[in-house]
């Protein structure tokens, strides 16, 4: 990994992974490092010059209520803006503006109006200010109507309903920005950009970065169990159905349904006849005037979270597997090393839907606390 010191930030390249170090002599907020290396302030979520010729999207990855995430595999990034206090207007802030502006120039194709975006990450707990540098972003997914890129959604904080911005971005395939051209946007320059991002200005072609898992590959215990305010969320899961496994299965359809929307028919099977299967259904591809429909075995798992799903219990939902069938297995805990390692290597068709997989379900639809989570959980799911 590459590490820039604080004083070295005005002449450093941007390189994706890379750590750009605060002030160690100061935990002051002018130790922040992303005002020399950027040339914009040092506060907010959202930054960019006065010129606007670029910005700058800063997050934690840990805020509960507004979770940005990125997606390397796809080279995508869900966004946050920073409208999120009751009381304000949706465009408030200068960032939300900044958002509203970006993407009204994606739908009218005025691309060449689109500044590069730069996005940076709070390096981790106990770091001080440093930053990751994410990757250099353009507003838009490859096969998403412009104007479903960008939404506004609605919030309640302390009694009080609000909007924000949910955005979607794709992460350009560029590895290392050069100081030179980042000097040059900032003193008014017209030094090209990278290829991806003048192809994106010319013709609004997305050249995506994708950085997928080797097929071997295989989520740790602590990729798949989710930490804090988010494991209280999937242990009041497991409490509300640990003596109803039967109900849970009802919710694990429904999971299932908020992580793969193209899922066109799916129903659970009886508890006495279900052959090791506990819902089937069918998953859509192509385009829509020549849909595919693929057949899926779903197992549901409520299980302590904490406690493994091991080698017995993934072999049995795939030997229930019928020909041309996928695997889904929902679990409120992780599924073992050897046991994912297993079926990775000999190539089963299974997804693994685990407790942090559930918890991002929840919060893309809005389910965002322990409080909500057991909201829903009344409200969809009430004893008989």
């Amino acid at each position: 990994m590459e590490v820039f010191s604080f004083h070295s930030l005005r002449e450093a390249d941007l390189i994706v992974g890379a750590r750009y170090c605060g002030d160690p002599a100061s935990n002051q907020i002018q130790s922040e490092p992303l005002a020399p290396l950027m040339r914009v302030g040092n506060q907010g979520g959202i930054r960019f010059p006065s010129h606007r010729r670029f910005a700058v999207l800063y997050t934690t990855w840990g805020d509960p209520d507004w979770p940005d995430f990125a997606d390397n595999e796809l080279g995508t990034l869900t966004y946050f803006g920073d409208n999120k206090r009751p009381g304000r207007d949706l465009h408030s802030t200068r960032g939300n503006q900044l958002l509203r502006d970006v993407f009204s120039a994606l739908i009218e194709r005025d691309f060449r109006s689109i500044p590069p975006i730069f996005l940076f990450s709070r390096f981790g707990p106990g770091e001080g200010r440093d930053v990751r540098f994410e990757g250099l972003l353009v507003p838009g997914l490859n096969g998403t109507p412009p104007s479903e890129a960008l939404s506004a959604i609605w919030r309640t904080k302390n009694g009080q309903p609000f909007q924000n911005y949910r955005a979607s971005f794709t992460f350009l395939d560029e590895g290392v920005i050069s100081r030179g051209w980042l000097n040059s946007l900032v003193d008014g320059g017209h030094t090209p950009g990278p290829k991806s991002f003048e192809q994106f200005r010319r013709s609004g072609r997305y050249r995506a970065r994708r950085a997928p898992r080797s097929v071997s590959d295989h989520r740790t215990q602590s990729e798949q169990l989710p930490m804090g305010d988010e494991r209280k969320m999937i242990e009041a899961i497991h409490d509300w159905f640990e003596t109803r496994p039967h109900d849970f299965e009802r919710c694990a359809v429904d999971i299932w349904r908020m992580l793969a929307p193209a899922t066109t028919m799916i129903e659970q099977t009886r508890p006495s006849r279900d052959g090791g299967r506990d819902a089937i259904g069918t998953y859509s591809i192509g385009p829509s005037a020549d849909r595919v429909a693929l057949e899926f075995a779903l197992e549901a798992k409520c299980w302590t979270p904490g406690r493994a799903i091991g080698v017995k219990e993934v072999a049995r939902l795939v030997s229930r597997l019928k020909h041309r069938q996928f695997g889904v297995l929902v679990t409120t805990s992780f599924v073992g090393e050897q046991a994912y390692k297993e079926v990775r290597e000999d190539g089963h068709p299974v997804a693994f839907v685990c407790a942090a997989d559930i918890v991002a379900a929840l919060k893309s639809a809005g389910i965002t606390t322990v409080a909500l989570t057991n909201e829903w959980l009344e409200e969809s799911y009430p004893p008989t």
